[in-house]
Order: structure tokens, then sequence, then C-alpha cells
């Protein structure tokens, strides 16, 4: 039988234990997955994609176009997110809230999962509503989020 020299990381088995989402609204940091007010969705997140914008040159010793300088463009995150309440004041100004948070110029999201922390520079988000008939006699609102953002992002350990 093979032996492992060294320090065996166990596996965890139960899956991610904790997440968070949360928005600094220029005063404090609102978490939108409390369970209370706001469920940030389970199809949230679940992939972005990183373009570059290229300057080239047309070079006839190259034959071809000649790449001078590259630079990484913005990233656009999708999010999903439940808005709930007791009743439709509620869910009111739950929704007043998010437009308020996503609608100003530039703002900070960290995204915390198990011990790792994200931070993301964002700009203003395009945002769409669904209040329809289920929505509504479930006292509750869907809100759907393309939220463009810096393409860097700083992370942290949280203990």
């Amino acid at each position: 039988m093979p032996t492992q020299e060294g320090h065996i990381r166990p596996r965890n088995r139960d899956g991610m234990q904790s997440f968070d989402f949360e928005v600094y609204d220029g005063v404090r940091w609102v978490t939108l997955n409390d369970h209370l007010h706001f469920i940030v969705g389970a199809d949230s997140l679940q992939g972005s994609q990183q373009a570059r914008r290229r300057y080239t040159v047309q070079s006839s010793m190259y034959d071809g176009d000649w790449e001078v300088h590259s630079t990484a463009s913005s990233v656009t995150e999708s999010v999903t997110v439940d808005v709930l309440g007791v009743d439709q004041i509620d869910v009111s100004d739950g929704l007043l809230l998010l437009e308020e948070i996503f609608t100003q110029a530039v703002y900070n999201i960290r995204v915390t999962r198990d011990s790792v922390r994200e931070t993301w520079t964002c700009y203003p988000a395009e945002w769409s509503i669904d209040r329809g008939q289920v929505q509504s006699h479930n006292i509750r609102a869907q809100v759907r989020l393309s939220i463009p953002r810096f393409p860097k992002k700083t992370y942290q350990a949280v203990v």
C-alpha cells in the first residue's frame, strides 16, 4: 500500500459551510443572504468571463497584426436576489434598498465563501424585477442583476 508523506488535508464531505454576499451602501455593509429579507439565488455567481481590450498594429514585416498592448476589461457578474417580507410594504422597501445600493456610481461587494472573502469594486448595475402573480402571492420579488466590476479583486482569509 502506498504511503504519503507530509500534511494530509482532511476532505470536507459536507461542502461549503457558510456563504455571504454583502454590499456597501455608503454607510454600512448590507448582507443580501440573511434569509430574512434577502436570499442570493442558487444560480448566482456560476461563472464570469474576463475579456481583454487589445491594441494591434498592422505589420508587413510580421505578415499580419501585432499586439502592442492589452488591458483587462470589466467583468460582469450575474446575481439573482430574492426579496422577502411579511407584507408587500416590506418587499417594496427591500426593492428600493436594492435599487439605491446598485445604482451608486462606485460601490464595493464582499463575497464570503467559508473562510475566503473576495472584495469587488463595482459600477451601477443593470437589473430587472419579477413581481409576477406567483411572487406577489408568496410575498416576495426576484431581482436579476448584471453587475459590472473592475477586473481585479482582493482576497482575504476570514478567521
